[in-house]
């Protein structure tokens, strides 16, 4: 059978999203800092135990990559016959494991909150356009 939606059909209400997170971590970032946040936090790949401050770069890196991985993980259940289904449980599972990271990751509540949020940020704006352009079914 043939699909009904392909990737070329929702690829760019798609980006749009996927943008528009990726622009919402940005500027929440941004906002955070000039209220002073500096964002300490104990890097996973840091062989010590020290705070050390979390830069754009690195969040936009981490973003970047949740963005790519939705957007496979889109484009194959596309070839399911309950795409949206798929994608969503993938995404709430991969939400709710990384939920706890913004408590562990610092000592500071005000950073934990503002982690929290970036997390938030990045994806609501992710869920909206799977909700709103995967179709609930895609087989003919």
């Amino acid at each position: 059978m043939a699909r009904k939606v392909s990737i070329q059909d929702i690829l760019v209400p798609l980006a749009l999203s996927y943008g528009v997170g990726l622009a919402l971590v940005s500027i929440t970032n941004i906002i955070a800092s000039a209220l002073g946040e500096k964002f300490l936090v104990y890097k996973p790949q840091s062989t010590t135990q020290v705070l050390s401050p979390l830069t754009l770069g690195e969040v936009l890196g981490t973003s970047l990559f949740v963005v790519v991985l939705a957007f496979i993980v889109t484009n194959i259940s596309l070839f399911l016959g309950r795409s949206r289904i798929y994608v969503l449980v993938l995404g709430i599972t991969l939400f709710a494991y990384e939920a706890d990271k913004p408590f562990v990751a610092t000592t500071n509540w005000n950073t934990c909150i503002w982690l929290a949020v970036l997390h938030v940020a990045l994806a609501a704006p992710i869920f909206y356009g799977i909700v709103k352009y995967v179709p609930k079914q895609n087989k003919v």
